[in-house]
C-alpha cells in the first residue's frame, strides 16, 4: 500500500475523484438553472435607485438628478435666493438705540438676527419647499444634500420627516459651482453614479 498525502492509502484519490465529479455536476446544475429559470434574473435584478441631489449654499441652489449607477448627474434646476425670494424681508436702517437708565444715556444695540442669516433661513425654508415638491413629484430613493456648514444646519434643522427618511447623506461643502462631471467624486461614500 501506497502512502498518500491525504492520510492512507487511495482513499484520497477517491475523495478528490468524488469531490472533482460533484463541481462537474454542481457547475452543469447551475448551467442549466440559468437556463431553465431565466426570469429569477429579472425577479432578483436590482432596481435602479433615482437619486435627487441638491447642492445650495446662501445665494442659489441646483438640482440635479441620478437615474441609476452608469447614468451620470443631469441639472434639473437652478434657483437664485433674490429671485425665489424677492426683496421680503423688511429691514431697520440701522440697528437701534435703547435709553439708559435714569441719567438719559441712549446705548446702541445689536440687531437680534442678522440680515445674513434671516436670508439663510428664510432661502433654507424655500429650497426645503422645493425639494419636497419635486420629491413627491419625482419616484425618488434617496436624497444627497451639499451645502456649506451654516447653511447645511439649517436645512438639516428644518427637514421634513418625509425627506429625511430618504437622506442617503451630506456633505457640509459647498459643491455650487462645481462642474457636473466632477460631483460624482465628491459623493462616492453615498451613492455611485
Amino acid at each position: 500500500m501506497n502512502a498518500h498525502p491525504t492520510g492512507g492509502g487511495d482513499g484520497g484519490v477517491r475523495a478528490a475523484s468524488v469531490a472533482g465529479a460533484a463541481g462537474v455536476a454542481l457547475h452543469q446544475g447551475f448551467r442549466a438553472a440559468g437556463r431553465v429559470d431565466s426570469s429569477a434574473k429579472r425577479r432578483f435584478a436590482m432596481k435602479a435607485k433615482k437619486t435627487l441631489v441638491v447642492l445650495v449654499n446662501d445665494k442659489e441652489a441646483r438640482m440635479l438628478e441620478n437615474d441609476g449607477v452608469g447614468k451620470g448627474l443631469h441639472q434639473v434646476a437652478h434657483v437664485e435666493r433674490d429671485r425665489a425670494l424677492g426683496a421680503e424681508i423688511a429691514y431697520a436702517d440701522g440697528p437701534g438705540r435703547s435709553k439708559g437708565g435714569s441719567g438719559g444715556a441712549h446705548h446702541g444695540m445689536e440687531p437680534s438676527t442678522s440680515e445674513d442669516r434671516q436670508n439663510r433661513e428664510r432661502f433654507a425654508a424655500y429650497m426645503l419647499g422645493e425639494t419636497e415638491a419635486r420629491w413627491a413629484k419625482g419616484g425618488f430613493d434617496r436624497l444627497i444634500v451639499a451645502a456649506p456648514p451654516k447653511m447645511l444646519g439649517e436645512l438639516r434643522d428644518r427637514m421634513p420627516a418625509g425627506l429625511k427618511s430618504g437622506l442617503a447623506g451630506d456633505l457640509a461643502k459647498d459643491l455650487l459651482h462645481t462642474p457636473v462631471a466632477e460631483l460624482p467624486g465628491h459623493f462616492e461614500a453615498m451613492a455611485a453614479f
